[in-house]
């Protein structure tokens, strides 16, 4: 095999381990004599397939020259990607030495921000070849360091290292990543994660939101790296401290520069380091004073030999002396340039070399012209090692970036300054001894001239609308800073206070970031008046709840006029509602919204939204109120501030899942219990002190020597003190553990914890059902290594710390004595996991004393009502656990003193209201009253334990509620799901009966937007075990609530309004279909409508519609369809072979009705038949032997008398996701229309306008023909995945279908174009509306999405001529819905895929909830309905 074809195999070594079957190849590579008998049998004895394929790979260079190529070939069958990818390899191999392999490795190194080398350079071959060496030999999660003072050279060398065509295709295939560290504080170190997880996800695979925190920055990065699957390398530049190390041990090839070699002695044996001792050799110093001098070596005078010697041959002295010697006129002015540097060494020869370089950069500065030295010395105001775009030097030079470039170039050229491209973008940036040089020469005074005239700058070019502040990774983070060291403080309301401004800036910060902005200058902010105290409050309102969903405007063609529309959403007494109002009236072409029952719906209990890249799993608070715990996936623990967002504190030690925490009583330390089988104890007074002294709320900005905390997270720590010189805080780095105790002994995952109240014993509980309970020294008390049969999943104290409870896996909860160790009672009522325990001491609720058992009820329950009656009083001191398992809330109760371990009274609670609802965690307040517990729903429910019931809920949650935890004045409530923590205001909280289920009807009774009516169901349907099902009807633009019916004894799950508006029909869990008969609007009647039960299905109600003379018709999952007249007569139509998805009712040419039902048919073997088949012998259709394919049947019965006329098949191969039943004048597929087929459409009885569109998950849309069953037109969109809703434009030409990815597609039904997809929605889209001109979407999911369509109203055919039977989309355009005329907002982005179709996305409504499934629209577009996951009922007006 020859060397390239061996070294492509080893590049590719990773990919086929984890992908290839070695029996996929073996096979042909035997047939062709590359492997023999002896080579399968050594293959095949391995035990697992990665060592298969890994012996395989072994044996492959050994088998001579048809190897490759053989295998090659046998890749190509099955794994065709892993074939190119070797050809691939081998062709770059083949030219490693060529201009392409060349072209291709700056394209690797600008990738990975690898600095260009200074001009000139002189390469240090020994230098260079040893570290080249080690990094062929480094291996994953190892360190390369290269340590020496400073100004040696380190930085070059490494980089010349990395330049080789062969090195870093071989060995780092995944790229290479160049980070400047420096100095670095916390928040300097998460801009460098920030950048390098923006580097790494440039292809869109992730989501835009950047990493909070250093901890979700590396679990992200993790997952970035394993999705690599390729080795890659990063090189940590300039490194200070050895804690920085510890953030990059993530698997990856790690090498560093620093200047201390101790900083990788903690690396315990996964480093190797090289040290560059001295500088240049001298005839390396010469070579370089040569060529930049444009001189052979041997000409230069004497003097170069003394400059060498002086100082000690330092890269950086050499190089810009030599930029100093580079500038001369003429050759008495060369010789009096050597005498001078010679001089200025001289007099340094007994200060540290810190002074020679200082003094050299002087020299080098002061051979520029007066223009350049002006340009330079203004770079004072940015910070060492920050990457300074292009685009902002040329706003604060006011100068063309042709020119900035020039500038620039000649300050690279004289080594003062670094230049790197990164996304066709220049940035450049300055070593710290050249900042530190500047820092030192200009006064307070002229760099708060230098700040003043960048913001100057800005205010010129952006001013009028601070909107458009670019997004240069520099100005919205760093803006505020240069107005503050300006001292021009009046400005700040002037940026803060633009929503604009804020706006932008948040969707690129963040809200933590404009948090602390508003903190910061809070001073400056309210002076004046009241009036901007009220101002700042309100923003900063406004960042704090709406802020989180910012991430997602960034996706929007308007981001500016998307934080608008967000701002429109606050209440109307806001400044920041103000705000938004006066930009809607001066801005009368934009697309805007009007909640207009936003004051009905402020009964919104959320506080604040934390958002992070990582799971929680455990929420705590500290006994400083807003101070919270949170513990995370990754096993760190962070401290953060529920009012503001802020990340104070990370803990670090727990190298896996952290499962949950405990404050111990006194507040001082807290517990945490780990996946790693482990228990730790933290300090937690020392970290609250630390979060308070650096609390931006204590501290107040006065002038530029006044201590602040870091102004962004852009900021490294040198650079940040130039801002505010004496800030003080710690650095934040991460530790390997800074645990005070760790406590060992299970042997497995802890999956809880808890402290005793007392604060004398720790009681934990791990996964192999073992239980321990240790003092508070970390000793062994007692030990119960098999307390129960399964894992552990919760424990807890009593209130007077004498007992102890633990809830397991097996569903038992056993009672224990802490003292003795002892086991007191086992309660068994549990069917299901025990996910929670609360145990508490005192009066027993007064509901257990009013409830009785029934006849009807088992031994159990008539035992335990006489435990009730005789044995309890409410005014003993009893105890009791509240018990939550998967499905059910138990109340155990006993009394220690009165009978022996069988007197405890289980009393049932309550049970989760949907059937795969599972409860995951609950939480009990500190009076015993109130329980709330978490739901696999995305909601908590908050139970009163005295009355038995659900008295709130609180829904549209970002997951799973996985986490609760009351605040100790009980008035708030933190919740976290998924990857979000919500703090949820108590006193405000919903009941149960205010909020709405996302499943409603609604119908604008005439062309007033004020006919509305809403029939929705509340949350109270179903819930807890009632069954009685409960409709709220709201009428009006304000959804006023009207009436509230009376409940009619089932679960109710669909309803509809008849066109009138006066009648609501409803379908049941049990099968009832009943309707409300509705007063018109304006009666003054206030009788609340009774339920007018029409009859019932054998199952569950699943479709429901109104018919002409508001006839009824309903369909089951029990097969059948159902006619319920007027006169009370009803008509059953059967014969389906599965749930009935779709009714309808329409007229038959005889002028009767028919009654139309799509039916699931579940699965059958194959499909010869006809497609039109005759009913009612359905069972004829042939099952001939193919494979199984599901199908969807479309019936139709006369409907007075349910007798069957015909049934197609109009869907077959996949699940049906959608099914609609259209009216439209479609031409057939073929175009022509035989003799049979207008034969059968005369003797159908129904209209030939009446088309069945069906869409599956395998992407398909398929039309047919009602009266023929004929196939019209299908759509394969499988591309774009399954379809889980569509719709047709008015004229048909439009067929728009929403996808579960979220991708929404547009397709021409007229003629053939590629179809246009567009892209804004996180997850599935539920519904869509298209307006009649056919120029305008809204796509429904996560949020509401407004698109502008531009159609090509007669597309050419190839000859050049319309094509015939096509009609142009003209249709008045409504109001307010066309392009702008002058361009107020920016139409930055256009999706255009096609010639035919464009889209634009001109406006996004985000919800408080997570998603929103049905939406309604009036007829002139104006006015749009919806309601989210959380209830919340959105009546939207375009203004």
């Amino acid at each position: 095999m020859e060397d390239r074809q061996r070294r492509a195999l080893q590049r590719a070594h990773s990919k086929l381990v984890k992908d290839l079957r070695v029996d996929a190849v073996t096979d042909h590579l035997h047939s062709r004599g590359v492997l023999n008998e002896d080579h399968l049998e050594i293959i095949s004895s391995k035990p697992t397939r990665k060592e298969r394929v890994t012996e395989l790979l072994k044996l492959l260079p050994q088998r001579g020259p048809d190897a490759f190529p053989a295998l090659v070939e046998a890749l190509r069958r099955n794994y065709r990607w892993l074939a190119d990818e070797l050809e691939e390899y081998v062709h770059e191999l083949n030219d490693s030495k060529s201009e392409a392999a060349q072209a291709a490795l700056e394209e690797r190194l600008r990738a990975g921000a690898v600095p260009s080398l200074p001009a000139p350079h002189i390469t240090r071959k020994q230098c260079v070849a040893e570290i080249r060496q080690h990094l062929k030999e480094l291996k994953e999660n190892h360190f390369l360091g290269v340590h020496g003072m400073p100004g040696i050279g380190k930085s070059v060398c490494m980089n010349e290292a990395l330049r080789d065509t062969e090195l870093l295709p071989d060995r780092f295939p995944g790229g290479v990543y160049w980070i400047s560290v420096g100095d670095v504080d916390h928040e300097a170190l998460l801009n460098k994660l920030q950048a390098l997880c923006e580097r790494l996800t440039e292809d869109g695979s992730t989501a835009a939101q950047l990493p909070p925190t250093i901890e979700v920055a590396r679990e992200r990065l993790r997952k970035l790296l394993n999705r690599l699957e390729r080795p890659c390398l990063f090189v940590l530049d300039d490194v200070w401290k050895a804690e920085v190390l510890a953030v990059f041990e993530l698997g990856a090839c790690v090498a560093v520069t620093t200047r201390d070699a101790a900083v990788l002695d903690r690396m315990d044996g996964r480093s190797v380091t090289v040290a560059l001792k001295g500088g240049f050799s001298e005839s390396e110093s010469r070579e370089l004073l040569a060529t930049r001098l444009g001189m052979p070596p041997d000409q230069l005078p004497p003097e170069a030999e003394v400059i060498h010697r002086r100082c000690l041959g330092s890269p950086m002295v050499i190089a810009l002396l030599s930029s100093f010697l580079a500038d001369k006129t003429g050759r008495r002015e060369s010789r009096n340039r050597w005498h001078k540097c010679l001089e200025i060494l001289e007099q340094g020869k007994h200060e540290k070399l810190k002074t020679n370089i200082m003094e050299a950069i002087d020299l080098t500065v002061k051979t520029m012209d007066e223009q350049h030295d002006k340009l330079f010395g203004s770079l004072t105001i940015f910070g060492a090692d920050i990457g300074i775009p292009c685009e902002v030097l040329g706003t604060y030079w006011d100068m063309s970036a042709d020119d900035v470039e020039d500038a620039m170039n000649d300050l690279v050229n004289k080594s003062l300054v670094q230049d790197m491209v990164d996304s066709n973008t220049t940035l450049y940036s300055m070593h710290d001894l050249i900042f530190d040089y500047l820092a030192h020469k200009y006064t307070s005074e002229q760099k708060a001239e230098m700040h003043g005239k960048l913001v100057e700058r800005y205010l010129v070019e952006y001013g009028s609308d601070l909107s458009r502040l670019p997004d240069d990774d520099y100005t919205l983070w760093f803006i505020g800073q240069h107005v503050h060291r300006s001292g021009q403080h009046h400005l700040f309301p002037r940026f803060y206070f633009d929503l604009g401004f804020v706006g932008n800036k948040l969707r690129v910060t963040g809200p933590s970031d404009l948090l602390s902005d508003f903190r910061k200058y809070g001073e400056f902010l309210d002076r004046d008046s009241n009036d901007n105290i009220t101002r700042r409050i309100d923003f900063e309102n406004f960042v704090r709840t709406a802020g989180h969903r910012a991430a997602g405007l960034s996706k929007a063609d308007d981001p500016a006029a998307a934080a608008v529309q967000l701002a429109l959403c606050q209440p109307d007494s806001s400044e920041v509602y103000k705000a938004a109002e006066r930009i809607c009236a001066e801005s009368s072409d934009q697309l805007f919204f009007r909640w207009r029952n936003k004051e009905a719906m402020r009964w919104s209990n959320v506080l604040l939204t934390k958002l992070f890249s990582g799971s929680v799993w455990d929420v705590v608070f500290t006994y400083e109120e807003n101070l919270v715990l949170a513990a995370y996936g990754d096993g760190h623990i962070k401290l953060w501030n529920m009012l503001t967002g802020d990340e104070h504190r990370s803990f670090h030690g727990h190298s896996d899942r952290v499962n949950q925490l405990t404050v111990s009583p006194s507040g001082d330390r807290f517990v945490s219990a780990s996946e790693d089988g482990s228990l730790k104890i933290w300090d937690l007074d020392a970290a609250i002190m630390e979060a308070l002294g650096t609390d931006d709320d204590q501290l107040t900005v006065h002038d530029a020597s006044s201590g602040q905390r870091t102004p962004s997270p852009r900021i490294r720590h040198s650079s940040s003190s130039a801002f505010f010189p004496e800030s003080r805080r710690p650095s934040g780095l991460p530790r390997l553990d800074d645990s005070v105790q760790t406590l060992e002994g299970h042997g497995t995952a802890v999956a809880c914890v808890d402290w005793s109240p007392d604060g004398h014993y720790l009681l934990s509980g791990a996964d192999n059902g073992g239980v321990k309970v240790w003092d508070c020294f970390g000793e062994e008390v007692h030990s119960h290594p098999t307390a129960h049969e399964k894992n552990v999943t919760c424990c807890s104290f009593s209130p007077d710390s004498s007992y102890f409870a633990t809830g397991s896996a097996d569903g038992k909860v056993r009672l224990w004595c802490t003292e003795k160790g002892d086991q007191l009672y086992t309660f068994s009522q549990h069917n299901l996991r025990v996910i929670s325990l609360s145990l508490s001491k005192g009066v027993i609720p007064s509901a257990l004393f009013s409830w009785h058992a029934t006849a009807s009820d088992g031994p159990l329950r008539r035992e335990v009502c006489r435990q009730v009656s005789d044995g309890l009083r409410a005014d003993t001191d009893n105890n009791s656990i509240v018990s939550v398992a998967d499905k059910e809330i138990f109340l155990w109760v006993w009394n220690t003193d009165r009978r022996p371990s069988r007197d405890f009274i289980p009393v049932q609670m309550g049970r989760s209201a949907v059937d795969h609802d599972l409860y995951l965690c609950s939480r009990l307040n500190e009076d015993q009253r109130l329980l709330v517990v978490g739901t696999s729903s995305n909601m908590y429910e908050t139970w009163d334990l005295q009355e038995k019931r659900v008295i709130s809920t609180q829904r549209g949650f970002a997951g799973s509620v996985t986490s609760l935890v009351f605040s100790r004045d009980g008035k708030q409530l933190l919740a976290g799901a998924d990857d979000t923590v919500t703090t949820c205001s108590l006193t405000a909280t919903p009941k149960v009966e205010d909020s709405l289920q996302p499943l409603f009807s609604a119908r604008f009774v005439s062309a007033d937007p004020q006919s509305l009516v809403v029939a929705a169901i509340t949350s109270n349907n179903g819930v807890q075990e009632r069954r009685d099902g409960e409709l709220t009807v709201l009428r009006g633009l304000e959804g006023k609530v009207t009436k509230t019916t009376k409940p009619v004894g089932e679960k109710i799950i669909i309803t509809k309004i008849n066109k009138t508006g006066t009648m609501v029909a409803f379908g049941c869990e049990d099968g009832s279909v009943g309707v409300y008969h509705l007063p018109p609007a304006g009666s003054a009647t206030q009788e609340v409508p009774e339920p007018n039960i029409l009859g019932k299905h054998n199952d569950r109600v699943i479709s429901l519609k109104f018919g002409p003379n508001d006839t009824v018709v309903s369909g089951s999952e029990d097969k059948t369809m159902k006619v319920w007249w007027p006169d009370n007569r009803s008509v059953a139509c059967g014969g389906n072979g599965g749930a009935v998805t779709q009714v309808g009712l329409y007229e038959a040419r005889d002028h009767g009705l028919i009654a139309v039902s799509c039916s699931r048919d579940g699965t059958l073997k194959g499909w010869r038949a006809p497609v039109h088949v005759r009913l009612p012998r359905l069972p004829s259709i042939s099952t001939a032997d193919l494979s199984e394919s599901y199908r969807t049947v479309t019936r139709v019965y006369r409907a007075d008398t349910g007798k069957p006329i015909t049934a197609h098949l109009t869907h077959a191969g996949s699940t049906v996701t959608c099914y609609r039943i259209v009216r439209a004048n479609l031409p057939d597929e073929n175009g022509a229309t035989s003799a049979a087929t207008a034969a059968a459409r005369d003797k159908s009885p129904c209209p030939d306008d009446l088309i069945v569109v069906t869409a599956g998950v395998d992407g398909t849309v398929k039309m047919c023909r009602l009266c023929t069953g004929d196939l019209i037109k299908s759509f394969s969109l499988e591309e774009f995945g399954p379809v889980r809703t569509f719709r047709l434009s008015a004229d048909n030409h439009l067929l728009v279908t929403g996808h579960d990815n979220g991708s929404v597609v547009v397709s021409r039904t007229d003629h053939q174009c590629k179809p246009l997809r567009l892209q804004f929605h996180h997850s599935m889209v539920n519904d869509l509306a298209i307006h009649p001109n056919g120029r305008e979407i809204i796509s429904l999911s996560d949020s509401l999405a407004w698109w502008r369509l531009d159609v090509d109203e007669n597309p050419v055919s190839p000859r050049g001529r319309t094509r015939a039977g096509q009609s142009p989309l003209v249709v008045p355009p409504s109001p307010r819905l066309t392009l702008p005329a002058k361009r107020y907002f920016n139409y930055n982005r256009r999706t255009s895929l096609t010639p035919e179709i464009r889209a634009t996305l001109r406006q996004v409504f985000s919800f408080r909830g997570t998603l929103a499934r049905r939406l309604v629209v009036s007829d002139d577009w104006t006015t749009l309905v919806t309601i989210d996951d959380a209830g919340v009922l959105y009546v939207l007006q375009v203004m």
